[in-house]
């Protein structure tokens, strides 16, 4: 019996699992490159020496401090920070009165009070005000169109703020090339409005990409958070074991493309080219982003950089509660996803065509707002409406020993509390497992002799295909890094996707 520990179940214990395999397969773990924690010391130094403005001179004579923070479905530990934090505003004479919380939820689920605690440590839930950001009910401000015409409406909270104080992490994210930055106002803390323009209008960045040559997620995201008001960021980079391993602090920009930078460097997961296509199974852990069960797709990557593999998920999904509004007002009804499609594709122009931007962009703007309009007021998807309409089913308890799994069921998916339904709504062709053991002698049994990659920690890896020039020549000199790139993932960091501009 073959034996490996992965990590799991993120926020809810954090704790290394054992997982077994039978004697006639073998299994090698593909680690990305990793980082030790931070001290506190260091930690601290981070914070003092920011890009531009100190915290410290940010905050004299200013009276109503918001500190926003990413929810739970990212890996950051805030309540680690937020204490230094803290004691940088009380040293410029603020008082607890002065400062609140908002945790940027985008168009998640707003978080409970224990939820709260786990993020921003129970002291704070306890002394501070604290509120989560609700998209389609959040008393909301109009701040206008930036210089691209795009909508900008944003929690009231922030407006009324006169220093934002930003706490999230930087991870790969297809659509914006990685989290952080300016991510964590847009979507985080937006109005549906905004967030459906977004989502729905503009071409992705792609996984890893930290180079546009277009007005898409991220741009729209950045220049969005230029209009809110004075803004110190903090952008943390995490290990394999959720800890801090770099942290960036000060003008969000420079923050995000430093903190981008070093997570490239981080994750990065060397796999050689010669085994590659030796592999016949690949096994991919969701964590750290294992406990909200909408968060199982950022590991949709490894279906195309391991084509020819046979595709097995690990995923705690913990949560159990599957909602995204976003993604629920899409799949609505056949007039949203009729909407959305064709408002996407009016919504791109011809570049090339001298003048031809100037005389059809008002009308483009026109009928993307009508869609936005219409889909807002058609689709009751709310997450207060989602918890009337829906009843918490149960854990799935199906004894899975009955099935006779095969690989027309794509993925196989391992998990003690991800439900049936849920499950199925999002992968039609999967087959689901709460029993390690019977999924895993299934793929000895369909799979014999196999050869299997472990992902330990997959939606923060970045694999590189290192492939040696010469035969004779092992010295690390003589490698290249070989990209395999599509609309999705990349093996280096993608390109932009190659689409006309976008009307914004």
């Amino acid at each position: 019996m073959k034996i490996i520990t992965l990590r799991t179940n993120a926020w809810h214990g954090d704790w290394e699992r054992v997982f077994e395999f039978p004697d006639n397969v073998t299994v090698d773990i593909l680690s990305p490159k990793d980082s030790r924690p931070l001290t506190y010391r260091e930690i601290m130094e981070k914070l003092y020496h920011p890009f531009g403005k100190s915290l410290h001179e940010l905050s004299l004579n200013k009276s109503n401090i918001l500190i926003v923070t990413d929810d739970l479905g990212r890996p950051t530990p805030c309540y680690e920070i937020i204490p230094h934090i803290l004691k940088i505003l009380y040293n410029t004479g603020l008082k607890k009165e002065n400062i609140s919380f908002l945790i940027a939820t985008g168009s998640h689920r707003q978080l409970n009070d224990v939820e709260l605690g786990k993020k921003l440590g129970q002291n704070i839930v306890r002394d501070f005000q604290t509120a989560s950001h609700d998209a389609f009910n959040s008393p909301m401000v109009d701040l206008g169109e930036t210089r691209y015409g795009f909508p900008c409406l944003v929690n009231e909270k922030a407006v009324k703020a006169d220093l934002i104080i930003g706490i999230g992490c930087v991870l790969p994210h297809s659509g914006q090339g990685f989290g952080g930055g300016a991510k964590l106002f847009l979507p985080g803390i937006a109005g549906m409005k905004s967030i459906i323009a977004m989502h729905g209008f503009l071409p992705k960045r792609g996984r890893g990409n930290l180079q546009s040559r277009l007005f898409d997620m991220r741009t729209a995201s950045e220049s969005f958070t230029d209009k809110l008001p004075p803004i110190f960021l903090i952008n943390t980079v995490i290990n394999t074991e959720r800890k801090i391993c770099g942290l960036f602090a000060g003008s969000h920009r420079e923050v995000y493309t430093e903190a981008s930078r070093s997570a490239e460097q981080i994750y990065k997961t060397p796999i050689q080219f010669d085994k590659l296509k030796q592999y016949s199974v690949i096994i991919a852990n969701a964590y750290p982003l294992d406990a909200d069960p909408v968060q199982s797709d950022k590991v949709k990557w490894i279906h195309r950089t391991f084509s020819h593999c046979f595709p097995v998920h690990i995923n705690s999904a913990i949560d159990d509660i599957y909602y995204h509004g976003w993604k629920m007002l899409k799949r609505h009804s056949v007039f949203n996803k009729a909407g959305l499609f064709l408002g996407k594709i009016l919504s791109l122009h011809i570049s090339f065509i001298p003048g031809i931007s100037n005389l059809i962009m008002p009308i483009m703007k026109q009928i993307r707002n009508q869609i936005i309009d219409l889909l807002l007021k058609t689709s009751n998807v709310d997450y207060k409406s989602f918890l009337k309409n829906q009843r918490i089913r149960e854990t799935l308890q199906k004894d899975n020993i009955g099935y006779a799994p095969d690989s027309s069921h794509k993925p196989w998916f391992y998990s003690e509390h991800f439900s049936e339904n849920a499950f199925h709504k999002k992968y039609k062709m999967g087959l689901l497992f709460n029993d390690w053991g019977v999924l895993s002698k299934s793929i000895a049994h369909v799979f014999p002799n196999a050869k299997i990659a472990v992902l330990p920690c997959a939606p923060m890896q970045i694999p590189v295909v290192l492939k040696t020039i010469e035969k004779d020549k092992t010295d690390e000199k003589d490698r290249q890094l070989t990209a395999f790139q599509n609309d999705d993932y990349t093996f280096q960091p993608e390109s932009p996707r190659k689409t006309a501009s976008a009307i914004t």
